[in-house]
């Protein structure tokens, strides 16, 4: 259980394609992920409470953190519907105890929650984000059964990458586009940052 807490409050980095099209470009829309959109006032709403939680003026923009928020929520969404596709789940009181865990070694709640925004994880996000951490093992467990862990973390990631590529992912142009060699988008060139901004997200998955 640490590794698997540690690999998701550590590193979120999955997998997808950035297609042409123009779905990801209507306004309002963050990214799409198959069937479903993310929408920008998700990614604001998240913003705010990152600061909140930062001690930064909750309406301060930040470009670089805006581009984090959008790969993390996109990654999420890839697991869970990986997940659900390969009929994997984790059961709550996995989640539950994952949760209490990072929360101890932390130091308490108000240090997890320092550490979880410094990852660009809002606090009511903190539960999802572990799931589909869990959610990533088990899928790899499930597809390289007795298979190493560095192994079955390959198998996993090659999964969401071809998952990626079968139902597409779009992003917002202005994030860049999603490379599915890298798993995660390709900012764009020189994006703006803004003065008080939080830290870049870090991958919530170890590098390839």
């Amino acid at each position: 259980m640490p590794k698997k807490t540690a690999v998701m409050l550590a590193a979120l980095g999955l997998a997808g394609l950035g297609l042409s099209g123009c779905a990801a470009a209507h306004t309002g829309t963050a990214a799409v992920i198959g069937d479903t959109k993310i929408n920008e006032d998700v990614i604001g709403s998240q913003l705010n409470a990152i600061n909140t939680v930062l001690g930064i003026p909750a309406d301060s923009p930040s470009s670089v953190a805006s581009l984090g928020l959008v790969t993390r929520n996109v990654q999420t969404e890839l697991v869970n519907q990986l997940a659900d596709s390969l009929d994997v789940t984790v059961p709550g009181s996995e989640v539950s105890e994952a949760t209490n865990l990072a929360i101890q070694q932390a130091g308490g709640p108000e240090l997890f929650e320092q550490q979880a925004a410094q990852s660009l994880v809002p606090p009511d996000e903190i539960e999802t984000v572990l799931q589909a951490s869990l959610l990533l093992a088990a899928i790899g467990e499930t597809l390289a059964p007795g298979a190493s862990p560095a192994e079955q973390q390959q198998a996993a990631l090659q999964a969401l990458s071809d998952y990626g590529l079968e139902v597409g992912v779009e992003i917002a142009p202005k994030y860049g586009e999603w490379s599915p060699q890298q798993l995660q988008p390709q900012a764009p060139t020189d994006p703006v940052s803004e003065p008080g901004e939080p830290p870049a997200a870090q991958n919530l998955l170890p590098q390839q």
